[in-house]
């Protein structure tokens, strides 16, 4: 077991002054550098002792496990104060350090992007992540005007962008800049009158429901205040 102490706030300290808890941990957690109070388990989750529950007769924090989500990319990442940080690279940090250079990425050695355990992730450099994806059947392929085409037509029947790059293995955000038109200029990647007035309504309705939430927004303040 790992003794980790943990001090009160300057709030509880009132009513505890002098008082730190001693939090007993197994040793298949190990403390993930730069994110006080988290640690990285051995099974590929992240957990915290700072948001647990709090047993006040034992003095004692039991860890909570942290409940991440499923990016567009596939990998999954939990809220932090710094803002979304990928599990594979809170967990890469915890049980392999810091990578050698600020440009490495953090590699799934099976293929898995969900498998977080330690022992499926290293540091490695873009390249050798590019040839893991490539190994595995997830490389992109090379988009060509008639598949640019079928993206466009896609986008027009409302499907899911997350779906079509799936389908079409590339990456979400391209399938953005596709839909925006800030790539694929041309007619024949149809990029035609058909799509570009599909482009002006979908503006105008995003612009629309933009201006709703905003009055609905100021509404709830304007009531709040009075």
């Amino acid at each position: 077991m790992r003794i980790v102490e943990k001090w009160f706030s300057s709030a509880q300290k009132k009513n505890w002054p002098g008082t730190a808890f001693l939090i007993l941990l197994p040793m298949n957690m190990r403390p993930i550098p730069g994110y006080e109070g988290w640690f990285a388990t051995e099974a590929g989750d992240i957990v915290s002792i700072r948001q647990g529950t709090r047993s006040w007769r034992e003095r004692n924090f039991e860890p909570r496990k942290l409940k991440p989500r499923i990016q567009n990319s596939g990998y999954l990442y939990v809220a932090t104060g710094k803002g979304r940080k990928s599990v594979h690279r809170l967990i890469a940090l915890a049980w392999h350090g810091e990578p050698p250079s600020p440009n490495m990425e953090c590699r799934h050695l099976n293929c898995c992007k969900l498998d977080n355990r330690p022992k499926n992730l290293r540091w490695g450099s873009t390249k050798a992540n590019f040839k893991d994806s490539w190994r595995c059947g997830h490389g992109s392929i090379k988009l060509t005007p008639k598949l640019v085409r079928e993206i466009r037509a896609l986008i027009i029947q409302f499907a899911p962008y997350s779906a079509i790059a799936r389908i079409y293995k590339v990456g979400y955000h391209t399938v953005y800049y596709i839909a925006e038109g800030m790539t694929w200029r041309t007619e024949a990647a149809g990029l035609t009158g058909e799509f570009r007035k599909w482009q002006r309504e979908n503006d105008k309705k995003r612009l629309s429901e933009k201006q709703t939430s905003d009055r609905l927004r100021k509404q709830r303040k304007e009531e709040a205040n009075t």
